[in-house]
């Protein structure tokens, strides 16, 4: 009846419960139980006090860098590249949208979401679009993990500047 669908979460077991009763015609109640156990449950209340206890994880925050780039050589080759770097915590918690600005690799990024940032100019090829990436990912990091900010912002803590 099920062919390797191995649910992980009550949500996904209520899902395959739900397109269970449709195909089969059976009643919810054994459909939700065949999904429990599919989901290797004894059924469908055991599998309630199991996955109940496995809280189920929150996404982490991420922030998006993208750049466009057309190859000087090559007028033809040209794309984007975009690096999804995954953070502790939201990228604007970690420093401010105008303090990013004066950051180094995030000169001309613009923010067109509070969870995406993109470069206006047009990089001369994929290896330099890359490049300013990596730049910018580590100046994320560098500020993630140390806490510090440009000296020069307003949003910096006074209470450190001289």
């Amino acid at each position: 009846m099920l062919t390797g669908v191995r649910p992980t979460t009550l949500k996904g077991i209520k899902s395959l419960a739900a397109q269970l009763r449709k195909e089969h015609g059976i009643k919810h109640a054994i459909a939700l139980d065949l999904a429990a156990q599919a989901a290797s449950c004894a059924n469908f209340r055991n599998a309630q006090r199991l996955l109940a206890q496995r809280h189920e994880e929150a996404p982490r925050p991420y922030v998006l860098l993208s750049i466009y780039w057309c190859d000087d050589e090559q007028k033809d080759a040209g794309g984007r590249e975009t690096l999804k770097v995954e953070l502790s915590r939201s990228i604007l918690k970690i420093c401010g949208r105008y303090a990013l600005k004066k950051v180094r690799g995030f000169g001309n990024l613009r923010m067109v979401a509070d969870d995406h940032f993109v470069c206006d100019a047009l990089a001369p090829s994929q290896v330099y679009a890359r490049e300013r990436l990596c730049k910018a990912e580590r100046s994320i990091r560098f500020m993630e993990y140390t806490g510090l900010r440009h000296p020069r912002s307003s949003e910096a803590d006074p209470k450190i500047l001289p």
